[in-house]
């Protein structure tokens, strides 16, 4: 089965929990929150920066296409021990939209330990869960401890980092014509 190839006008529908979002103006732009399973795939001008906060615990994930067009994310209840198995199926559902990751980060979002109804594993499963999906090859960064500030940088276009439960994208002077960014 080939490829289909990405449109930049007309941004792919993966399914009914992604959504399509313009930003027109940076300065217009507030603020966009997606539940649990949930995805965003959006259109950015040049310049600014868009944060992606993770709250609770959960995984984010972020990537961009062969192109760099194409950035997306999406957000994960990471309570679930096939939680690797479903970001799988999500890179599998981008690909069959013609968007090809070749580089995806996962993060972990806020965690209390102090909180007892929480699951006292939960951490533990969900660094496992990302380890394996980077020595699968499939993830290339795995944000793994929320304490650092771990920056991907894609040349002098767009940088990507995590810090304090947040995904910081910014673009950059000189970043290509049309840059598309996810976010939850």
């Amino acid at each position: 089965m080939s490829e289909v190839p990405f449109d930049p006008d007309n941004i792919p529908q993966a399914d009914a929990d992604t959504e399509s979002l313009k930003i027109e103006k940076f300065e217009d732009f507030d603020a966009k929150e997606l539940e649990t399973g949930e995805a965003a795939v959006v259109e950015a001008p040049k310049g600014g920066e868009l944060y992606m906060e993770g709250l609770g615990p959960c995984i984010g994930m972020v990537g961009y296409d062969q192109d760099r067009k194409v950035l997306f994310a999406e957000h994960f209840l990471s309570t679930s021990p096939t939680i690797d198995q479903e970001i799988l199926e999500v890179l599998q559902r981008l690909r069959s939209n013609g968007i090809n990751p070749t580089e995806t980060a996962v993060a972990g979002g806020n965690l209390s330990f102090e909180d007892q109804q929480r699951d006292p594993d939960h951490f533990a499963r969900m660094t496992q869960a990302k380890r394996r999906l980077v020595q699968s090859g499939t993830v290339s960064k795995s944000y793994i401890d929320t304490q650092d500030l771990t920056e991907s940088t894609r040349g002098d276009d767009l940088s990507v980092s995590y810090k304090d439960g947040k995904f910081k994208i910014e673009f950059k002077e000189g970043h290509i014509e049309e840059a598309r960014s996810g976010l939850f």
